[in-house]
């Protein structure tokens, strides 16, 4: 919103955000409708959606960024972000349609700051995906479930047609685009994705690019008992055989850097005093004694006897 001209302080006070704010925190739905409502008060431009998502910089969206920044290419991310969001809102979900390209959908409820949630969602991954695919990025797409709002600069922002009133936002790519490869070697990327790592508590300082990645990708999809190497590698735009032979060149396997993850999230999850099922089920275990027996063979003890007081 700064970078658009808005007057975040006018805002924050409108929707009652306080100045100080974890850049991680997930706001209440309410609370994100009258953030959009204030910033709309004070530019009604019909755009105002995709403004915002564009002029969003790199790293502000803590996991969204590094899920986005650390995949191999377009089509790795998308998966990616899909994993994630599916995990953590009902208020948002980003959906990956495959057909002759792919389409990433957001869905994000049929009132006016849903659907603004949705556009903006949309912007935001253009913006990511066009700074890390480079020049050879372009949307095929953009259809949005919005009514037209007449004369507007869409089109122009998001550089491909803009349909109005469709059955569901989504922003839909070519399979040559969604194969592109991502600008990771970016040093400022980099940068950007350390101080993610370090944020969420991932792995050790150390800890190789490739182990940190897959973590990253493991915390989403371990709920929901997603966790082959398969449904990996494809979150990460690699194929098994690719993950599986680049996690040899670094003297690991899958299973090695799946059970090492799953101990530190025992231990993460123990400190925070979660129930010891929710531990269970959120590190895709079936139930609590198959999670309560491995945990044994890590450390010696039983979670309870291990957790702190």
């Amino acid at each position: 919103m700064e970078r658009s001209g808005i007057d975040v302080a006018r805002v924050r006070a409108a929707a009652g955000v306080p100045p100080a704010l974890d850049p991680d925190a997930e706001l209440p739905r309410k609370v994100t409708a009258a953030l959009f409502a204030a910033a709309a008060e004070q530019r009604p431009d019909p755009e105002l959606p995709t403004i915002l998502g564009l002029a969003a910089p790199f790293g502000c969206f803590g996991v969204v960024d590094y899920l986005a920044g650390s995949s191999a290419t377009i089509e790795g991310a998308m998966r990616a972000l899909s994993a994630h969001f599916a995990g953590i809102t009902r208020d948002l979900r980003l959906v990956v349609d495959e057909g002759e390209g792919l389409s990433l959908e957001a869905r994000g409820g049929d009132t006016p700051d849903g659907m603004f949630g949705e556009e903006s969602a949309i912007a935001i991954t253009t913006g990511r995906f066009a700074r890390l695919g480079g020049p050879e990025y372009k949307l095929e797409r953009v259809t949005l479930r919005r009514p037209s709002p007449g004369p507007s600069r869409h089109r122009e922002l998001l550089g491909c047609p803009v349909e109005f009133g469709a059955s569901v936002s989504a922003m839909h790519v070519s399979r040559a685009v969604a194969a592109l490869p991502l600008a990771s070697a970016d040093p400022n990327l980099r940068s950007a994705l350390a101080d993610v790592v370090k944020r969420l508590d991932l792995a050790p300082a150390d800890t190789p690019d490739l182990e940190v990645a897959i973590r990253g990708r493991l915390r989403d999809l371990m709920p929901r008992g997603v966790i082959t190497a398969a449904a990996v590698a494809r979150t990460l735009g690699l194929s098994e055989r690719t993950l599986h032979r680049r996690l040899a060149a670094i003297g690991r396997t899958f299973q090695d850097v799946l059970d090492g993850f799953r101990v530190r999230e025992s231990e993460r999850l123990l400190r925070e005093r979660r129930p010891l099922v929710e531990i269970a089920l959120t590190l895709g275990y079936a139930d609590q004694s198959a999670w309560s027996r491995a945990f044994r063979r890590w450390k010696g003890l039983s979670p309870t006897a291990w957790r702190p007081d």
